[in-house]
């Protein structure tokens, strides 16, 4: 998808249409600059029923009479379900084991049959766009041109009701800057490690510090963190190891925290692909304490580093303002 253009007369073509199925929704201040657009009164509680109704009115009735699948876990597989069922097509979802039982129950109530799938099955699919295991007409949940279009009806929206957003987002980006910040909000990285033959991946959210009072603030004490911001945090190894003394197959998890006030307690969960607000304690796979002490400096932007000791030791480190937590990991 690197370097993708979407012409705005695609989005405006899919504003005659998309609105068969979504509602316009309102954008509401909350303080002078600051605005929600409440995609959250869609009838699936998402934009994706924009992108999603989009590729389908598009399909030809051919494709329709073979029936529509998509690979999703949530908001995506909500929308396809819909704009299929508007459209009288049959519509299946490829859903990764581990999806919570809610998000399941709401695609089967708008029709769609529910196919269960590991989390490397889910991903292999997406990549390769294709599945012998699922029948009809594919529909990708965010890499097709018609599904962005669809989606960027809702910016077509706020164009509509704020036309001076562009402005307003440049005196944001000016204040930051001005405070000795950098223009951007939370941002998507992944940390990649190895500690002898085994090798790590961590996906997460990068939220910025902005001077804020982080412990018992912005991270409430008691309470599980995302660990990060958006998505939840998502850790993949290799090999078996234990983590902070968790036992772990080669697989992703999640990672999730419990800062308290004379420490953290890590949490392990084997849910993944889930929003930062979605932990489920049923799925855990164990509790641990971390290591906890002042940063050598202050740190702006939430870091998670991986680092190696020797062939079979290291520590995963989790760094933002003032604090450094740690958990030492050992590959079997």
């Amino acid at each position: 998808m690197s370097g993708r253009q979407i012409p705005l007369s695609a989005i405006r073509e899919a504003a005659t249409a998309v609105y068969d199925a979504a509602i316009r929704t309102p954008l509401v201040q909350l303080q002078p600059n600051l605005y929600l657009k409440l995609e959250t009164l869609q009838p699936i509680g998402s934009f994706k029923i924009r992108g999603a109704y989009n590729v389908v009115r598009q399909l030809t009735p051919q494709q329709l009479a073979d029936g529509v699948w998509t690979v999703s876990a949530g908001n995506a597989a909500q929308g396809v379900a819909l704009a299929a069922k508007k459209a009288g097509a049959r519509c299946s979802v490829m859903v990764i084991e581990t999806a919570p039982d809610t998000k399941i129950r709401a695609v089967e109530r708008l029709g769609a049959t529910i196919v269960r799938a590991s989390y490397d099955e889910c991903w292999k699919t997406v990549e390769s766009h294709a599945s012998d295991r699922m029948t009809g007409h594919f529909v990708h949940p965010f890499d097709d041109d018609r599904f962005i279009a669809g989606n960027g009806t809702a910016g077509l929206e706020i164009l509509e009701d704020l036309p001076d957003v562009e402005a307003i987002g440049g005196r944001f980006a000016a204040l930051e800057t001005s405070k000795g910040g950098v223009a951007q909000l939370s941002v998507r990285d992944t940390t990649r490690a190895a500690i002898g033959s085994a090798t790590f991946t961590v996906d997460y959210g990068r939220p910025l510090a902005r001077g804020r009072a982080l412990l018992g603030d912005i991270i409430p004490y008691d309470e599980v963190w995302r660990t990060g911001a958006n998505a939840a945090t998502q850790f993949s190894t290799s090999m078996p190891i234990t983590l902070g003394g968790i036992r772990l197959s080669a697989g992703t998890y999640s990672l999730w925290t419990v800062p308290r006030t004379n420490g953290v307690d890590l949490i392990v969960n084997k849910q993944i692909g889930q929003w930062g607000t979605g932990y489920n304690g049923k799925f855990d796979l164990g509790k641990a304490a971390m290591g906890s002490a002042a940063a050598a400096s202050p740190v702006e932007k939430f870091t998670i580093s991986i680092v190696s000791t020797d062939a079979h030791h290291g520590t995963l480190v989790m760094e933002w303002g003032t604090f450094r937590w740690t958990a030492p990991i050992v590959v079997a």
